[in-house]
């Protein structure tokens, strides 16, 4: 049988020794993949899976994304030659990725916006009060309202702290933000179309940090210069 699991799930199973399998094409897993993963594409797995894989051995399949059927297709293909022990990452790669896990690849190499984020950026919870907020800040422009597991819920301008009401009054609900794993070349054109900075979360909501239109702009140009 195939068993389903999650990314925390295939962070036990690879720590336990399960090989991690990418059956998207080489260019795609070139460009990143889960650390340690072989590259396997599924039209190719029939031909190759007994030579290169061990069927004694746990094996996760993983794709693109929870959209994308190849995984679960390759997790039944080895089920039918026989591999004992198979499992399905059906969020697959972007799940990984855009959770801020470690992974391989031309695009680790990049520069991204989860590397260019300030982590320490000012973060406050509904139930603090303004005062609270406003010896927080010091001089910082804003403060990322969090709840207890740092997913973020709004946004709170250090300017609107003098208009009065509560917390949850002023801050801007349902801010715009980013995933960590884009880079910073491929924002592109779309860097004029964003305020002068970036909140940066995981998939799950966390916070990473924020990072300005300006510190990217400057990464996309270091870039350029060294290519």
């Amino acid at each position: 049988m195939v068993t389903e699991v999650t990314r925390h799930e295939v962070r036990r199973l690879a720590m336990g020794g399960a090989r991690l399998l990418d059956v998207l094409g080489p260019d795609e897993y070139a460009d990143s993949h889960l650390p340690g993963a072989v590259n396997i594409p599924l039209h190719e797995l029939a031909a190759r899976a007994r030579e290169e894989l061990d069927p004694h051995v746990a094996t996760v399949c993983y794709c693109y994304d929870s959209l994308c059927d190849l995984s679960p297709r390759a997790a039944w293909r080895l089920e039918s030659l026989g591999f004992l022990e198979v499992h399905d990452y059906v969020a697959s790669k972007v799940d990984w990725i855009g959770s801020g896990l470690p992974f391989e690849g031309s695009r680790a190499d990049e520069p991204s916006l989860g590397g260019l984020a300030d982590p320490d950026v000012p973060a406050c919870t509904l139930h603090e009060s303004l005062d609270d907020v406003r010896g927080r800040l010091g001089g910082a422009p804003r403060c990322i309202v969090v709840n207890d597991r740092r997913v973020v819920l709004g946004v709170l301008d250090a300017e609107r702290l003098d208009a009065g009401g509560s917390l949850e009054d002023l801050m801007h609900e349902a801010p715009r933000t980013f995933r960590p794993h884009v880079t910073a070349a491929e924002l592109g054109e779309e860097l004029d179309r964003v305020p002068d900075w970036l909140l940066i979360t995981n998939l799950d909501g966390t916070l990473v940090g924020t990072t300005s239109v300006n510190e990217v702009r400057a990464a996309v140009a270091g870039r350029d210069d060294t290519s």
